[in-house]
């Protein structure tokens, strides 16, 4: 995937909250695109199912208009002279009648396929993943393997998650949906469930003897 550019505002703010330039490039190009794709909003169901549905019944309907043409008979005259006009006198075996009867029955396996999508089809709306760690968790990824990666040691606890409505992580996160064009998918619930996630982690690992540098004010 290709990164994601911050715009130059956005980039001296994240500046200003404490991430550092490789920070911020580790962002662009590790986060910013996986959260984008991930927070794509899902068309409705039901608008992906009328256009199955469409195509299926222009499918239906060319069928039923080349079976009708090439089953003419004399009880209905101007039908019967349609297919006569067809090269090779509309014979379903025989040069355009063969053509067409080639095309009923592509238009055939054609239909099966696309009732097929239907019936596979969920039967609820999909729904919207805007309450998921993994955008954030891509996120706070990219700012831990670029401090990791330039031997800056730990992060900062400003830097550290946080779901404050004042903290830095809360606002770089913002600056990150913003970024992606998602100004309208608030972060908190997504926030909050990744920063549950966070500290049960640093609980199992107390727990387990392990330690942790991170700090309790979350």
């Amino acid at each position: 995937m290709q990164p994601i550019r911050f715009e130059p505002h956005h980039r001296a703010e994240l500046l200003r909250l404490g991430l550092t330039d490789a920070a911020i490039g580790q962002i662009e190009v590790d986060a910013l695109p996986v959260v984008k794709k991930w927070l794509r909003v899902a068309p409705r169901r039901n608008d992906v199912l009328n256009e199955l549905l469409d195509v299926s019944q222009a499918m239906r309907d060319a069928r039923s208009a080349i079976e009708r043409l090439l089953d003419a008979t004399e009880a209905v005259p101007h039908l019967m002279e349609a297919r006569l006009n067809l090269e090779g006198g509309g014979h379903r075996h025989l040069l355009a009648g063969l053509t067409l009867d080639k095309a009923s029955k592509s238009l055939s396996a054609a239909m099966d396929a696309v009732v097929f999508a239907i019936e596979d089809m969920r039967p609820d709306p999909v729904r919207h993943r805007t309450a998921s760690a993994n955008p954030i968790k891509h996120i706070y990824s990219a700012i831990q393997f670029s401090w990791t990666f330039t031997g800056l040691g730990a992060l900062p606890p400003n830097l550290k998650p946080s779901s404050s409505p004042t903290s830095a992580f809360r606002r770089i996160v913002g600056i990150c949906y913003e970024a992606i064009g998602a100004e309208t998918s608030d972060p908190e619930r997504a926030i909050k469930a990744y920063v549950k996630e966070w500290i049960e982690l640093e609980e199992k690992l107390n727990a387990a003897g392990l330690g942790t540098e991170r700090t309790q004010e979350i």
